[in-house]
């Protein structure tokens, strides 16, 4: 696409940054051109600010949680491109946690925008990517009574707001802001609200499966 083209079609410009980024998103791809793709990745991010701004503005909620999703597709692909140059470094925590941060991007992508087809296809690849690349992970998880949570959308009290975590409203996902809780226990399990609290047992490191002292 030309740059007189982008300038007509910012949004399909942002598709096209997207599609260089999937190219790009290899543990072969030289470094040089993972770079070049999050350097497209942060002017679409740029451009779908300034795009989801004038939809608020213009009260059109729908298309302005449209392009969160897509905000969101392009944070993932950041992050997944982030995971190979950490791998490449031997970084193994900061990758995992890397495509961690991935997998809820595109998880949320999916959530906002259910009937466009490229987010399954983000999920499923993420999740490819954490059986093919890292060992089984055991994973743990706190239960807590919460005595204060607002929302992040209005401010007030999230149990007595309209507003519900995980969906998206004017453009902006609902967070539970957690103000106020008493830690009740830590258990280990197999699939947790986040995956990057991951168990470690023995001294072992869960990705290298070396003693922790010679895992670098």
């Amino acid at each position: 696409m030309s740059q007189e083209q982008s300038s007509q079609d910012p949004i399909g410009a942002v598709f096209d940054s997207l599609a260089r980024a999937r190219r790009a998103s290899h543990l072969s791809v030289a470094a040089s051109v993972r770079d070049s793709a999050r350097g497209d990745l942060r002017a679409a991010a740029h451009t779908l600010e300034a795009t989801k701004a004038g939809l608020v503005a213009s009260g059109d909620e729908a298309g302005a949680n449209r392009i969160l999703a897509v905000e969101l597709a392009v944070n993932g692909w950041a992050l997944e491109l982030d995971m190979w140059d950490a791998l490449d470094e031997k970084r193994h925590e900061d990758a995992w946690n890397l495509l961690m941060q991935a997998q809820q991007q595109a998880n949320g992508a999916q959530r906002v925008d259910p009937v466009a087809p490229e987010y399954p296809f983000d999920v499923q690849h993420r999740l490819a990517l954490e059986c093919l690349l890292f060992p089984p992970q055991a994973f743990l998880s706190s239960g807590m009574v919460v005595h204060k949570a607002s929302c992040s959308i209005c401010g007030s009290d999230y149990d007595l707001c309209p507003h519900v975590k995980g969906y998206a409203y004017g453009g902006d996902m609902c967070v539970r802001c957690i103000e106020k809780a008493d830690l009740l226990e830590v258990s280990i399990v197999k699939d947790p609200a986040d995956k990057r609290c991951v168990a470690t047992f023995d001294g072992i490191d869960p990705f290298t499966l070396l003693p922790r002292d010679d895992a670098g």
